[in-house]
């Protein structure tokens, strides 16, 4: 007995070991794969074996998402490495600038959404070029050169502020401001720039909603004409044709001859009894009456439009008249002063010759006085 007990002991001794590299194992499987940093941290520190007991009590490393913040979205350029690189190497840290404004006008090119400072270019871009004002064949041509206008303009600014759009891209997204203004929701989607840049893009839109307007009523006016010049072309030559009719009784019968079948269908089966009776239901059908009307309608309208003119001319041959009767007083008025002005010049010169005879008689009866004098100072 006592052997027995001594060998269950040392067997119990021996399978220690083995159970307890399974619970490890267990354990191992039921504990979360540490982060890389975890990893990096563990390899700095002093290198202690952990006891999987120990371990299984450990607490599980805290995510960032379960403190509310989102996973960080891997960049479609990048190369989906951890370290934020995009996978590159030493050997590939070299690459050139361009390389970077590419991706950054292809990140660009891919977004969809339009950013504000994007809605102010394109704004002002349309005001510049108005591709709305194109005809019906050239609107996506003129809105394909806004796009590369739009490209080339904001990519003055550096690559960052590069709008690499489509001309129907930019052609939606115009048409969705317009309708965002018309909801006064402008100054609302703007949630970024200066007051000053928001208050130009909101007077732009007020102008451009307006033209866009203007230009829409202007193509249904240009439609709406076009459309009558047809019908009134149409009429034209239906009553040119109607002028051609042949009457009935004109026609050959020729269902008694030998005929196919659907001739002798076309053909009336009988004759109108008299011409009288054809006259008269031929000016009493409806297509007499209404070439009538018509015949009526351009009478009077011939009419009025000569009536129109002779009203035109009688009110220019008035102006005409009261044109030269205003010259001719102008012509007299012109002589009347010239009279005048020669009358003050012969007054001018007849008082200045007076003046002078008076002069000279002051001047005649000076001297006689002085030797007046003279002589009477001499006999004194």
């Amino acid at each position: 007995m006592g052997r027995k007990s001594k060998t269950s002991t040392s067997s119990k001794q021996k399978s220690s070991p083995r159970k307890n590299s399974r619970r490890s194992r267990r354990l191992n499987k039921r504990l979360p794969s540490p982060s890389p940093s975890e990893l990096v941290s563990s390899d700095n520190e002093n290198d202690t074996s952990i006891n999987p007991c120990d371990a299984a009590h450990s607490p599980s490393p805290t995510w960032d998402c379960e403190e509310g913040d989102t996973i960080p979205e891997e960049d479609p350029e990048s190369g989906g490495s951890d370290n934020g690189t995009g996978g590159i190497t030493d050997d590939d840290s070299g690459s050139s600038d361009e390389d970077q404004v590419d991706a950054q006008q292809s990140r660009n090119a891919r977004a969809p959404n339009w950013k504000p400072w994007q809605d102010r270019y394109l704004v002002q871009m349309v005001d510049k070029l108005r591709p709305f004002e194109a005809g019906r064949h050239e609107t996506s041509k003129a809105w394909d050169n806004l796009s590369i206008a739009l490209k080339a303009e904001s990519s003055k600014k550096g690559p960052k502020s590069t709008v690499d759009r489509t001309g129907t891209a930019c052609r939606s997204r115009f048409l969705l401001l317009v309708k965002f203004h018309e909801q006064e929701q402008t100054r609302s989607k703007q949630k970024t720039g200066t007051n000053e840049e928001v208050d130009e893009h909101v007077r732009l839109m007020d102008d451009l909603v307006e033209q866009v307007r203007e230009s829409k009523l202007e193509g249904k006016n240009k439609t709406q004409k076009k459309d009558d010049t047809e019908k009134q072309a149409g009429l034209e030559i239906r009553d040119a044709a109607m002028k051609s009719l042949v009457p009935r009784e004109n026609l050959t019968d020729i269902a008694g001859e030998d005929a196919p079948i659907r001739e002798r269908q076309g053909q009336r089966k009988r004759r109108r009894s008299s011409s009288v009776v054809s006259d008269k239901e031929n000016e009493s059908s409806p297509k007499k009456r209404r070439r009538n009307k018509i015949d009526e309608v351009i009478k009077r309208r011939n009419k009025d439009d000569e009536k129109r003119l002779e009203e035109a001319r009688e009110c220019e041959e008035k102006r005409h008249k009261e044109s030269i009767e205003v010259q001719t007083q102008m012509v007299g008025v012109l002589q009347n002063l010239n009279t005048s002005i020669n009358e003050m010049r012969q007054e001018s010169r007849e008082s200045h010759l007076k003046d002078t005879e008076a002069q000279g008689q002051q001047s005649q009866i000076l001297a006689s006085l002085a030797t007046i004098v003279a002589a009477a100072s001499k006999k004194e």
